[in-house]
């Protein structure tokens, strides 16, 4: 028969040991799943890292719950009630809970409002915009801005106010365990979700074009909407930056890019090596002149 004492005494060393395995098992579920509903084209590294992260997270969450085992030995064993030990624990134990439950509460509120915020109209956007929360805890408000962004019934005003935020965050690209993403699968950054936006205006585009997020120029390259002077301008800022190639694939894929630019990035393709993609995109370009193609993938 298990002696009371001894079970009591093993508490800590219990509830380390099946709280850490359980979180490790709930974020490696959670993590397969973020991995199989990514379409990064990069999402596969992720099988490697999960193992390492839920290592960490088992000794995470083994630590505080080594705590919490010592916080109940003393609440079940009068004798432990006034050591040093237990008074630890709820120094540990406390401010912990509070940050598990303030994290669990805000990550539960931004998905419900992201999934809400998908199905909305243009009207009911702009509401969501104004009352969203300029800061949260763990920085959870930024999906709901992403997912005002990504919602096509967003109005070129709401976009443009969005592009003018002060708010270099809008800049990182996006991704949770949990799906605050949506159809945003693979996690691209607020501003870039405004300017693939089919509602984004001109003059929201033309103000974007000074950015120095390269992803995001290589994305306003690609989009026909932008006048052929600041398709040049990017063009030339390409030549300036060694990640001027996203802009260069931008352009080769745009129809409204000028020939003459076309006729330069097939050039750089002839001449040049590592341009497959821009290849294949001028091949499937409209815009791109008759004696241009036939020089390509020769």
């Amino acid at each position: 028969m298990m002696n009371p004492d001894s079970t009591i005494s093993n508490l800590p060393k219990h509830c380390a040991t099946i709280i850490g395995v359980i979180a490790a098992i709930i974020y490696c579920i959670l993590g397969t799943f973020a991995i199989f509903r990514s379409a990064s084209s990069t999402a596969a590294i992720g099988f490697v890292i999960l193992p390492f992260e839920a290592i960490i997270i088992l000794l995470v969450f083994a630590f505080f719950g080594f705590w919490i085992g010592v916080l109940a030995q003393g609440v079940l064993d009068y004798r432990q009630r006034y050591s040093p030990r237990l008074f630890l624990a709820v120094i540990i134990t406390v401010p912990a809970m509070f940050l598990f439950v303030t994290f669990g509460a805000e990550l539960f509120s931004a998905y419900r409002d992201v999934n809400r915020i998908s199905s909305m109209n243009t009207q009911e956007l702009d509401q969501a915009f104004v009352k969203r929360p300029t800061h949260s805890l763990y920085g959870y408000d930024i999906f709901l801005l992403a997912a005002i962004a990504h919602n096509p019934n967003a109005s070129g005003t709401l976009l443009d106010k969005i592009a003018h935020l002060d708010d270099p965050r809008i800049n990182d690209s996006l991704g949770s365990i949990i799906n605050l993403t949506k159809e945003n699968r693979k996690g691209l950054a607020v501003i870039r979700l405004v300017v693939r936006n089919p509602n984004v205006s001109t003059k929201t585009l033309v103000f974007l074009t000074d950015s120095n997020n390269y992803n995001l120029l290589g994305d306003l390259a690609e989009n026909p909407k932008l006048p052929v002077e600041f398709l040049r301008k990017l063009f030339r800022r390409a030549q300036t930056n060694p990640d001027g190639f996203l802009i260069e694939w931008g352009l080769a894929y745009n129809p409204t890019t000028p020939p003459d630019i076309l006729r330069m990035l097939a050039k750089k393709i002839q001449y040049g090596k590592g341009f497959d993609v821009i290849n294949s995109a001028l091949s499937n370009n409209p815009g791109t002149p008759e004696d241009v193609k036939k020089l390509l993938f020769k």
